[in-house]
């Protein structure tokens, strides 16, 4: 049986083979699925050794599908160790000690975790960042309460905005703790602005962030604005009346942004709320002007 070392890497990957005829071939390739499959896929079923990294399970789980006898080697073994060099690290030299080590089976299999023990480890992972991220912009915003003096009750986090809305706050404060329309921004769908001294010039939208995204709220701008559907009435009035003033493509793209903030909204009650999507509670915004 031929053994293989794999270097595992995000987009290319080193592989190192040792045929039973005591010949050794090596080559690099995307990694892939479509090309493991391609180079490795028609080939007799062979023993192979790759290191436990981000991309090991998956590939692991390919490789085995397609016949080959796979091991998720623990990185810190000695054995698998001994033979690198602490000054130079080369892919070539790490697929080359990871075919040795698979031949001398001089390796020690790594825990592989079930897809039930994945699951609520990357939940636990994404909850720890979301606490995380909300601990930061907690203290961020009682330092900058308490930059004009009040300061902010220590109660439950979910209680801190309502304390700060309560305290009596400078003119400045609410728009630097809520800045207005940055989700908007972020999509490129608000004008961008040309000022200088006391003239002020707004342009076109900047298109800045994700262009798929962005097409998306104006196709769906331009669906409200043509349909004749009840449940959109309330945002199509809206509409009407900035494309009687401004022009029906402005219009569109105001209805894009007010899609955005919409979309934010209804994303962020679900966070809070933990609870899934609901139609049926959908709240369509007052019709003002822009």
């Amino acid at each position: 049986m031929d053994t293989i070392g794999i270097d595992l890497h995000t987009r290319e990957s080193q592989l190192c083979r040792d045929h039973d005829d005591g010949t050794v071939a090596e080559r690099r390739i995307a990694t892939t699925r479509e090309r493991f499959t391609a180079v490795l896929g028609a080939r007799p079923r062979a023993r192979m050794l790759l290191e436990a990294s981000t991309e090991s399970e998956w590939v692991a789980r390919h490789l085995e599908s397609l016949g080959h006898e796979v091991i998720v080697a623990d990185p810190h073994l000695a054995p698998m160790d001994a033979t690198r060099s602490r000054r130079t690290k080369a892919d070539r030299r790490d697929a080359r000690t990871l075919r040795e080590a698979c031949r001398l089976r001089a390796d020690r299999p790594a825990d592989r975790l079930s897809d039930a023990r994945r699951h609520i480890r990357a939940e636990l992972a994404v909850r720890e960042a979301l606490v995380r991220t909300r601990t930061r912009y907690i203290a961020l915003a009682k330092a900058l309460v308490r930059r004009d003096g009040p300061r902010v009750p220590a109660r439950e986090s979910h209680l801190i905005a309502q304390r700060i809305v309560a305290l009596e706050l400078s003119e400045s404060l609410p728009a630097e703790l809520l800045p207005a329309h940055h989700r908007a921004a972020f999509l490129g769908v608000v004008p961008g602005e040309y000022s200088s001294g006391e003239k002020r010039r707004i342009g076109r939208i900047t298109k800045a962030g994700n262009a798929r995204a962005r097409y998306l709220l104006v196709e769906a701008g331009w669906r409200i604005l043509r349909s004749k559907d009840s449940d959109t009435e309330a945002l199509r009035a809206w509409a009407l009346t900035i494309a009687a003033r401004r022009g029906t493509r402005i219009a569109v793209v105001a209805l894009a942004r007010r899609l955005a903030g919409m979309l934010y909204a209804m994303w962020h009650a679900m966070w809070r709320d933990q609870r899934p999507y609901d139609a049926t509670r959908r709240r369509l915004p007052r019709s003002r002007a822009a």
